[in-house]
């Protein structure tokens, strides 16, 4: 039982981790994010089973360590890591040290070609343990650096999401708490309290595709239309009512990926 929950586990990290890679975040700062979720739920099921909260039973239920526990309970603060990660500090120095920064602070455009390149130079001041190619790479998957024959550029000094993007990183935050609740209501009740439906095809015609794009978004507007209305009705801001309760929750998500392609998928295992 314990393996299928690690493979089902697995299946729902993975899009998590690819969106957490984009912008080059690194597993460290992950596992620190994943201690402080880990706390939070350990301390939300003692309060609604009315334990006594200690850092000693928190430590004991999630498997962080005492000492991080304890950080993250009392002082609500993610651990500190020892050393920062190494691309960031890449480009801090990049933008502070003088051999590698103009007067003003403007990063300078670098020569990355061999081992006694300049690049190669500001990777060694950061850390001797990790390839300066290895680096390179990685900043301009970021788009934080462009390279040419006069060099490599810095143009890009911190990875900022813009609003539109925070906003849509709040609402899949909430999407994937709905969903994985409803989810788990529904497993093991006859009822199945909560709609969870998928529709899939996999065989559609490319062609296609941009008229499908378009109907799902002129139905799908349609049907949460219909269904503000309809809520509407029992919400005490748009109906007040004399007495009763308002305190529950009712959320309604939609949505539909159209891929041309698939993803390319690999996991652990397949490597000859």
């Amino acid at each position: 039982m314990r393996s299928k929950r690690a493979r089902a586990l697995k299946t729902m990290l993975r899009p998590i981790v690819r969106f957490w890679m984009r912008d080059s975040e690194t597993l460290q700062t992950f596992v620190d994010v994943l201690k402080v979720a880990f706390v939070e739920i350990a301390v939300e099921n003692m309060l609604k089973s009315e334990e006594k909260i200690n850092v000693s039973r928190i430590s004991m239920m999630t498997g962080v360590h005492r000492r991080d526990a304890a950080k993250i309970y009392k002082q609500g603060s993610v651990p500190e890591r020892a050393l920062p990660d190494i691309v960031s500090r890449v480009v801090t120095t990049w933008q502070e040290d003088p051999e590698f920064s103009t007067n003003t602070k403007k990063p300078k455009t670098l020569s990355f070609t061999g081992m006694d390149s300049e690049f190669a130079r500001l990777v060694e001041r950061v850390s001797k343990g990790v390839q300066p190619g290895t680096v390179l790479y990685e900043l301009e998957r970021a788009g934080a650096v462009t390279t040419s024959r006069y060099g490599a550029r810095l143009i890009k000094s911190e990875f900022r999401r813009s609003k539109d993007l925070e906003r849509a990183v709040v609402i899949l935050s909430r999407d994937i708490r709905s969903l994985i609740t409803a989810v788990e209501e529904n497993i093991g009740s006859d009822e199945s309290p909560n709609m969870h439906a998928r529709t899939e095809y996999d065989k559609i015609y490319t062609s296609e595709l941009p008229k499908i794009r378009a109907w799902l978004w002129k139905e799908g507007r349609k049907f949460h239309k219909r269904a503000r209305a309809y809520l509407a009705k029992f919400d005490e801001d748009f109906s007040p009512r004399e007495g009763g309760q308002a305190t529950a929750v009712v959320s309604l998500s939609t949505f539909g990926l159209v891929e041309e392609q698939p993803p390319l998928r690999w996991s652990v295992g397949e490597a000859k």
